[in-house]
């Protein structure tokens, strides 16, 4: 018997595509927390530099979060057949 492809895609993949922009987001941000130190405004830089520290900090630890989330989904899928009539017809 040929081995039929599985059609089933984990949620999890699709949960681990929002902790990588997270993640990514997260890297913008500690890239311009360092740039914006190089204003001369010394008080418009403080003020931008605190928000850029707390958003990178916040996306940092979501992303990571995310991103573990959905490795356990995706460890914990079942990726048989889609058309096995014993399995629910929306599977995640």
């Amino acid at each position: 018997m040929i081995a039929e492809p599985s059609q089933a895609s984990p949620f999890g993949c699709v949960i681990g595509l929002f902790g990588l922009m997270a993640l990514t987001i997260s890297g913008y941000c500690w890239i311009s927390y360092f740039k914006v130190a190089k204003i001369e405004d010394l008080e418009k830089a403080e003020s931008y530099q605190a928000f850029l520290l707390k958003l990178g900090a916040g996306t940092l630890v979501a992303g990571l979060v995310i991103v573990v989330l959905s490795w356990k989904m995706i460890r914990s899928s079942d990726l048989s057949s889609p058309r096995d009539p014993n399995k629910p017809k929306l599977r995640f």
